[in-house]
C-alpha cells in the first residue's frame, strides 16, 4: 500500500521500499500469524487470499 500511493490501479509503481520497513512488516506479520510455522503461514497466505477476492 505504501509503495502505490498515489498511483491508480492500473497504473504500475516503481517505487522502493527500505529495507527496514519491510523487515518491519514481517516482523509484524510472525507476531499476528506465526509465519515461521507452516500453520502460521498457511493462515496468513488464507487470509491474504480472502483480502484478494
Amino acid at each position: 500500500m505504501e509503495a502505490r500511493k498515489g498511483y491508480g490501479d492500473s497504473i504500475p509503481s516503481n517505487e522502493l521500499l527500505p529495507k527496514e520497513r519491510i523487515m518491519k512488516y514481517y516482523i509484524l506479520i510472525n507476531q499476528k500469524y506465526g509465519i515461521d510455522t507452516e500453520d502460521g503461514l498457511r493462515t496468513y497466505i488464507h487470509d491474504m487470499l480472502d483480502k484478494a477476492s
